[in-house]
């Protein structure tokens, strides 16, 4: 068995991508930042190409499940903090350090489970995927849009309904545990 896939191969390239997309935004212009947010768009895209491939043709592995979740979080977590450093706006900071909050609870908690006695683990639920999705076009949207004053409310509330929707996605996760047999056995 291969190391690295080729899904794996990709889930790294959504890592590498962080570089340039942080490298490319620029508050300080007038213009949309079309590169970045065009990169930021394809680093998204390998999220649901990596998953595919290894679905399609028999390349899951562990590696790959956890280069995949890492990827995801780094990507998001990444151009979170590097927006809310660029352009230095309350208004988007709490949002987003909910959205990393929720991004290292699930981190435990999959460590959590995945170290209880029954060695389960976590499955990526429904709203854990439209999560990751609401999340990478709202983010593509305030890459492209972060220079224009006029677009600040509704970038405010796209990244409060990414937040939202993570909350509710980390609350559905909780449940899981709660509702599995082993977490009172394991405390």
């Amino acid at each position: 068995m291969k190391f690295l896939t080729i899904p794996s191969y990709i889930s790294l390239l959504r890592i590498l991508l962080i570089i340039p997309v942080c490298g490319l935004i620029n508050s300080t212009e007038s213009e949309p930042n079309f590169l970045a947010a065009a990169l930021f768009l394809i680093a998204s895209l390998t999220d649901f190409i990596d998953g595919y491939l290894a679905r399609k043709y028999n390349l899951e592995t562990r590696l790959g499940s956890f280069l995949d979740l890492l990827a995801d979080k780094f990507l998001i977590c990444s151009v979170l903090i590097y927006v809310c450093v660029e352009i230095n706006n309350s208004y988007f900071t709490l949002p987003s350090v909910l959205i990393i909050f929720r991004e290292l609870a699930i981190t435990a908690l999959r460590e959590y489970v995945s170290n209880s006695p029954s060695r389960s683990s976590l499955k990526v639920s429904f709203f854990g995927k439209l999560k990751t999705t609401i999340q990478m076009i709202v983010l593509t949207l305030v890459i492209l849009l972060l220079n224009f004053e006029a677009y600040k409310y509704l970038l405010q509330i796209l990244i409060w309904l990414a937040c939202f929707i993570s909350i509710v996605s980390l609350l559905q996760y909780i449940k899981e545990v709660f509702r599995s047999s082993n977490f009172s056995k394991f405390n």
